[in-house]
């Protein structure tokens, strides 16, 4: 695990302020591989994909299984867009998930994209994990130590059939749902 961020969540409009301290960690690598959902399908977002059913289900008990207090763990309030042709966005709170897109790269600049729906999840609504201040610092490597790409939770603007992933080069791409690819998910810890 790593801190990719300090009180990152209490850095947004006074409206989704949650002012509760807290520390970010991500998973520094890799830590296993999941499919966002078993179609191409992103028109139910992040909130009813099956990754997020992953993530708050068997990955979370996993963690908690070996160690980690729930107690601690702080779910800051997240707009994540409602996916391809849907308005609005879910206000997500869970205490373990995938960052989206403009948590990764903030406001940009950008190397491609960006690629998600961005008057849904703007500067103005999402936090920024500072500690990404580069395309470099967004490699994750997998267990066989190499490059590996990685989810968002962010779903893809262009296609129904696509989220926003990240290459094995830490660079902004998309990928289709059912294809099989990182989680490196993060939580807060108050």
């Amino acid at each position: 695990l790593m801190v990719v961020g300090i009180n990152s969540f209490n850095r947004r409009t006074e409206e989704l302020d949650t002012a509760t301290p807290h520390v970010v960690f991500q998973f520094q690598n890799v830590p296993g591989i999941h499919r966002m959902n078993a179609t191409n399908d992103n028109t139910t977002g992040y909130l009813g994909s099956e990754m997020h059913t992953y993530l708050t289900g068997n990955f979370l008990d996993g963690l908690k299984s070996a160690g980690l207090p729930e107690a601690v763990l702080l779910g800051p309030k997240r707009p994540v867009w409602k996916g391809y042709g849907q308005i609005g966005a879910h206000e997500i709170a869970d205490t373990l998930w995938l960052p989206t897109e403009r948590e990764l790269f903030g406001a940009g600049p950008y190397s491609f994209g960006p690629y998600s729906k961005t008057n849904e999840e703007s500067s103005d609504n999402q936090a920024y994990l500072e500690y990404y201040d580069g395309d470099g610092k967004r490699i994750k490597y997998n267990s066989d130590n190499n490059a590996n790409g990685y989810w968002e939770a962010s779903p893809y603007s262009a296609s129904a059939a696509n989220f926003c992933h990240l290459s094995g080069s830490g660079r902004a791409g998309n990928a289709i749902a059912s294809s099989v690819g990182g989680c490196a998910p993060a939580f807060c810890v108050r």
